[in-house]
């Protein structure tokens, strides 16, 4: 994937204590997932991090290392923008949601919070991971579906349809996805930056996240019948 990921020595800190000194959770399932917490303070932060990611059995290794590593990434991204920042404590939530799961396909999406104090705001965060299970590898929207005009065009009757109407005018203008050059960018680039648009499909739907203005809600959720 063309995601990047820079941790600092604090976030190391938070990694080690998840997944070193025998503090990983194992032996989860889609069923009685567990919440990993870690707590760590630094000269700059105390960062408070809980996030739900199944651990599958029925899968191999690496496909549950891909789950693990997709479910940090985007907090992780957000705390290092804050350590940027003169900012104080961060807080970052985030729960799964097993979206389709089959024995050649897996689909989750994850949905939270970060908070920094002294920010202007806590950020909405969705993100996901959809995984191609025989060949443990992930997939991007374009592995879902071929992203053309008739992919956009269901896709903003959808938006219109579902999404509260201030929002949507907001949202199919020309500085957002009006801009049919801009909605081919975003969605082309999905699942790939870690800002971005992200996608799932369930058995009948794919969705797609697609980024907004903090007053908007950080993201929207659109889901497209297959």
């Amino acid at each position: 994937m063309k995601k990047t990921l820079t941790l600092t020595a604090t976030l190391l800190l938070i990694v080690l204590l998840l997944f070193g000194c025998g503090a990983q959770p194992d032996g989860l399932t889609s069923a009685t997932a567990k919440t990993a917490v870690a707590e760590s303070t630094s000269a700059a932060h105390t960062i408070d991090l809980k996030i739900d990611y199944p651990t599958l059995p029925e899968y191999s290794e690496a496909v549950n290392k891909l789950i693990k590593d997709e479910a940090y990434l985007v907090p992780s991204e957000y705390f290092e923008l804050g350590k940027e920042e003169p900012f104080g404590d961060i807080t970052i939530e985030v729960k799964y949601d097993i979206k389709e799961q089959t024995p050649e396909r897996l689909s989750i999406s994850f949905e939270g919070y970060g908070n920094m104090v002294g920010a202007a705001h806590p950020v909405n965060m969705f993100y996901t991971v959809n995984i191609d299970v025989k060949n443990e590898k992930q997939l991007t929207l374009s592995d879902l579906t071929t992203i053309d005009d008739a992919f956009m065009d269901k896709l903003m009757a959808s938006a219109k349809a579902t999404l509260n109407p201030e929002i949507y005018e907001s949202f199919n203008s020309a500085d957002w996805y009006g801009d049919r050059a801009n909605l081919k960018k975003t969605l082309d680039e999905s699942d790939t930056i870690y800002y971005g648009a992200f996608s799932y499909e369930t058995p009948d739907k794919i969705g797609v996240s697609l980024p907004v203005i903090h007053a908007m809600g950080d993201y929207v959720v659109v889901e497209v019948t297959k």
